[in-house]
């Protein structure tokens, strides 16, 4: 994939995902994009993609097999409990915020409504400075009350925000609770103004139908000063995978942190934890250094594929690439018999334990879930169907064989669907 077109579909899909991560490190930043009013889904983008790429992109694969359908993450098996069913908070966070300034600690309190055990105490890293007591209860009984004390260790020199989580100490990581905002305020704190940031919503990134979320989705999420003033982009952690923090930002999903894609002052993009397999809602909260976002509830889907449109509203011209390296547009129809790319999210988790915020080189990544596509309703014979090379895990590349009746003309609906979900067609090519 050239670089020219990787910008190409980073203008049209308003994330950060397909910036060549080779550029990081010279200092580029992408273009922010800011969603409409916090109260309503926003509307197309106001600065238009740029024009198509002179030089084409390295051929995608075009053999490699599709993959079989998934059982999803209980094999078969009916899925656990709601990850929020069984523990409560018995305190208010703003009585947690005013005894830690006052006191240099805090009695935390909950119940929970079933007996559970391994139960692990966990604070969001931002809040390194703050002690928890216990940090592990072995057995929670039904109805009973427990505390949780919270004590600084050492005077933090400015406000500091996370939150708190309550969540089985073996292989799963479930919350039981949801996360409780927690901040730090200090006197003469650097930081000054509000302390919290207010998430308003959260919408696929692909066509931004809200309210709902998939595991390894790129997700928008939008409010008022939930990131930094000026724009930041990717960057990558030691292990080379996209960083969870971006300039102080944090998102967590039932406390599972997400990659961060693009942070700005009222918008930031990330792809959803794949550990949200197997969930029906989430909690999502972020932080933004010392400001803590009330947690916001969204429903998860196993699946919801979209594929991203040229203009980032996921309706219209879809961003696909011919078999000759050219963007696919009315003066650059697709031929029947010929091969076109097309780039989306939503499929759901990966195949192969593959880690959140991965960036795959040339090795093929498979989806878990079988992929079909129709093109003017008629089905098309999916070549590919996994990580794009070069962007982050969260982006889908699919490659389709157009069948020889595929109907001509310059607004071809384009399906898609990943196990038992199909996208609305929202999107379209050229077809000669």
């Amino acid at each position: 994939m050239s670089r020219k077109f990787r910008d190409l579909i980073l203008s049209a899909t308003l994330i950060c995902t397909t910036f060549q991560f080779s550029a990081l490190a010279q200092g580029n930043k992408p273009p922010d994009k800011p969603g409409g009013p916090p109260d309503h889904v926003p509307g197309p983008p106001s600065n238009p993609p740029q024009g198509p790429p002179t030089t084409p992109p390295q051929g995608p694969p075009s053999t490699p097999p599709n993959t079989p359908p998934s059982q999803g993450p209980n094999n078969g098996q009916p899925a656990a409990p709601k990850p929020h069913a069984r523990i409560s908070w018995n305190v208010d966070a703003a009585l947690v915020e005013k005894e830690l300034f006052e006191n240099g600690t805090a009695a935390v309190e909950f119940i929970s409504s079933a007996e559970v055990e391994n139960v692990a105490v966990w604070l969001t890293p931002s809040l390194a400075r703050l002690k928890a007591d216990p940090i592990l209860f072995e057995k929670i009984e039904k109805e009973t009350p427990y505390t949780i004390t919270l004590s600084l260790e050492e005077k933090p020199t400015r406000t500091l925000g996370g939150t708190l989580h309550l969540r089985d100490a073996g292989a799963t990581n479930r919350n039981y609770a949801n996360p409780l905002p927690v901040v730090v305020k200090v006197q003469n704190s650097e930081t000054g103004g509000s302390t919290t940031s207010v998430v308003s919503g959260a919408a696929a990134s692909t066509n931004y139908r809200a309210g709902r979320i998939s595991p390894g989705e790129t997700i928008s999420v939008f409010g008022q000063g939930i990131g930094p003033d000026t724009p930041a982009g990717p960057v990558l952690d030691p292990r080379g995978r996209v960083s969870s923090i971006l300039e102080g930002v944090q998102v967590l999903l039932n406390g599972l942190p997400a990659p961060i894609l693009m942070a700005s002052l009222n918008q930031v993009n990330f792809v959803a934890p794949q550990g949200l397999s197997g969930e029906t809602e989430a909690s999502l909260v972020l932080v933004n250094g010392s400001r803590v976002s009330q947690p916001l509830r969204v429903n998860v889907e196993e699946r919801s594929p979209a594929f991203f449109s040229l203009d980032g509203t996921g309706r219209g011209p879809a961003a696909a690439i011919n078999q000759d390296g050219r963007v696919n547009s009315p003066s650059s129809p697709a031929r029947p018999g010929a091969v076109v790319t097309l780039f989306g999210s939503g499929f759901g988790a990966w195949r192969g334990n593959l880690p959140d915020g991965a960036v795959p080189g040339s090795a093929l990544s498979a989806l878990g879930a079988n992929v079909e596509v129709k093109i003017g309703g008629v089905p098309a014979t999916v070549l590919y169907a996994g990580a794009a090379p070069g962007t982050v895990l969260g982006v889908v590349q699919v490659n389709v064989l157009l069948p020889s009746n595929t109907p001509a003309g310059d607004k071809v609906s384009v399906e898609v669907k990943a196990g038992p979900a199909w996208s609305e067609g929202l999107v379209s090519i050229s077809v000669q």
